[in-house]
């Protein structure tokens, strides 16, 4: 089996070698890494070529870029990279028993890498958590033949690719394998409140594309719940009942899942906050108001 790398960077500097270096020093070594940059205006490109990486540089979004390197792979298994990533030096051993077992898909495992806040430390816990019965309903590495079958990636899509594309793969009845052992550590968690709030937003507005492709996924008891939510604001007292109401069945979701009591007590408001974020967010973009 031969595999391929293939990495979408736009000004990804800061991360890109390390995330390279560790596909680099894999102990089942990949076939090539395939560089798509949208056209860097920091040293992206140039740090890619310095360790022999094939770089091209193509303006593109992140879902066209990964179908231009599906194009030029010489590989039968394409794994598409997080830029902001590093991964275990087994992941590709790992990821290659799957297909080995005659999987036509895989899904690795996230982690957060490295994480000091403890916003980070909560969410690199709710990975664990989210893992330990996890069915794979997204993709990340996939047979050539089959990706190509399908129409790669929808070039219309700037978030929730994957998960468009593990629906196609569902809907074909192909079965996809999770590697529970091939471990990338993703830089990109938000690690401050910040950050948590600004990731939730962008997701939200890119959402409608997804929900209108896939009507039978928008959430519509969660939107329908943030809309009470919204309302009830015009009167303090319902808006602070219900807001405490979620808080608490939030909370006592996760201890039944086995969140840690200290981290669940900071994360059931994190949650809402994110959930209500991406909400509005999602509500604006239908609406194109933003």
């Amino acid at each position: 089996m031969k595999i391929t790398a293939i990495i979408p960077t736009y000004n990804n500097e800061t991360t890109i070698k390390e995330c390279i270096e560790s596909l680099k020093k894999q102990t089942t070594k990949l076939n090539e890494i395939i560089i798509i940059d949208s056209n860097s205006k920091d040293k992206t490109r140039e740090i890619a070529k310095k360790l022999r990486c094939t770089v091209h540089n193509i303006k593109s979004n992140r879902s066209e870029a990964r179908n231009i390197g599906a194009k030029k792979s010489a590989s039968n298994i394409l794994a598409f990279i997080e830029s902001d990533s590093v991964y275990d030096k087994n992941w590709t051993r790992y990821v290659l028993e799957e297909f080995k077992k005659g999987y036509e898909a895989v899904i690795d495992r996230r982690a957060v890498h490295k994480p000091k806040t403890l916003i980070s430390r909560i969410n690199n816990e709710i990975f664990n958590i989210h893992y330990k019965n996890y069915t794979p309903f997204s993709m990340w590495i996939i047979k050539k033949d089959l990706f190509q079958k399908l129409g790669g990636f929808d070039e219309t899509l700037e978030a929730a690719e994957d998960r468009d594309f593990g629906d196609w793969l569902i809907k074909s009845n192909r079965k996809i394998a999770f590697a529970k052992k091939a471990i990338q550590y993703h830089k990109g968690e938000p690690s401050t409140l910040k950050e948590t709030v600004a990731r939730a937003w962008w997701f939200g507005k890119h959402m409608p594309k997804y929900y209108k492709k896939h009507k039978e996924k928008t959430p519509y008891m969660r939107m329908t719940l943030f809309t009470i939510l919204n309302i009830s604001i015009l009167i303090p007292k319902i808006f602070l009942i219900l807001t405490l109401c979620l808080y608490t069945l939030t909370a006592i979701k996760n201890i039944t899942n086995g969140l840690k009591p200290t981290y669940t007590i900071i994360y059931a408001g994190i949650a809402i906050l994110r959930e209500e974020t991406s909400f509005i967010a999602t509500v604006l973009k239908a609406l194109r108001i933003i």
